[in-house]
């Protein structure tokens, strides 16, 4: 099969198996040791704090946002000392036993004021899981003026390493979230997950299941590159997104 002939369907179903193949891999205990390995090194190489900020969670503000579910407004530390403003959609009663939990990593623009993130918290609350969503960098209120859909990232200038210190930014907010919902008791540790949209507009999903642990980075860049390729946005500005030199 030649390369002109190996269309957007083929590129696709490529990286569902590259992503299958992944989650097989990560789950061999044979491989336990190169796992941590490869966590290390992409946390080192996106200079992801070793050990993460301490939470100093505080939860101002509680309310009601749909029938059956309550809410809190909520903040934790990430990377720098900054505060990361979040919402957290519980079930209204809380079901016996610990609960899953959910975290909505927003898309390019994407805060917890997007309709997604709130549409996800109230479907999956209802359903009987804990869903966590929180302002990117730059949007909601941690833009100097409160907007959405700013994309203020994008305007920072540097080097392709001040491009991976903001990735590793990224990816320590996550990394708290599922340290602030490791504590809550509600919630099961063990069933915490996290998906959103990638920032490079192909509209690939990336779920993945965080264990304090950059693992799910790896594939989800291969998954992406494979995405943008899928599309034909691998040579157009998508593909230059907040991951990547300027």
């Amino acid at each position: 099969m030649t390369s002109a002939s190996f269309t957007g369907s083929a590129w696709r179903v490529a990286a569902i198996l590259v992503c299958l193949m992944a989650g097989w891999i990560v789950g061999r205990p044979a491989w336990a040791g190169t796992e941590q390995q490869w966590r290390k090194r992409i946390c080192d190489n996106f200079f992801v704090p070793d050990p993460l900020p301490a939470l100093e969670a505080s939860t101002p503000r509680r309310f009601v946002p749909a029938p059956g579910v309550r809410a809190e407004g909520l903040t934790y530390r990430t990377e720098f000392g900054l505060l990361v403003p979040a919402i957290l959609y519980l079930p209204d009663p809380l079901p016996a036993g610990k609960i899953p939990a959910f975290i909505v990593v927003n898309g390019h623009g994407g805060d917890k004021y997007s309709w997604y993130s709130y549409y996800t918290g109230i479907l999956f609350a209802r359903g009987g899981a804990a869903v966590l969503t929180y302002d990117q960098a730059g949007e909601g209120e941690r833009n100097r003026l409160h907007k959405s859909g700013t994309r203020a990232h994008d305007g920072i200038k540097g080097d392709a390493v001040l491009a991976r210190h903001l990735a590793g930014l990224m990816i320590t907010d996550v990394r708290q979230a599922v340290s602030y919902l490791s504590q809550r008791k509600e919630v099961d540790e063990g069933r915490i997950a996290a998906g959103g949209i990638p920032s490079d507009r192909s509209r690939w999903p990336w779920p993945a299941r965080w264990s304090r642990a950059c693992t799910p980075a790896s594939w989800s860049a291969v998954a992406t590159w494979m995405a943008r390729r899928a599309t034909g946005t691998h040579r157009s500005r998508c593909a230059r997104g907040c991951h990547t030199g300027p």
